[in-house]
């Protein structure tokens, strides 16, 4: 299973990538909303689950959530966009 893990308190995210990464999953990580966008579109593979903090730099979670359900229709979120 892959995340895709937007948080830019840094702290937040290492505890959070460590904490899934020990559980076996894969996560990739981004600062910003716009920098998790590009990872997003960098990234060959599904991405199973996006992970967002609400309020992100250059790009919003909710935005990015929108963004990522068009051009993911399979990725799930917390915002339960459509």
């Amino acid at each position: 299973m892959v995340i895709l893990l937007a948080e830019d308190n840094i702290g937040v995210q290492f505890i959070a990538w460590q904490t899934l990464t020990e559980a076996g999953l894969t996560v990739l990580t981004a600062a910003d909303g716009q920098a998790a966008l590009e990872k997003s579109r960098q990234h060959a593979g599904p991405i199973d689950i996006l992970l967002t903090d609400i309020d992100l730099p250059r790009l919003t979670g909710l935005e990015l959530a929108r963004i990522l359900k068009q051009e993911r229709p399979k990725i799930k979120n917390p915002f339960h966009i459509r």
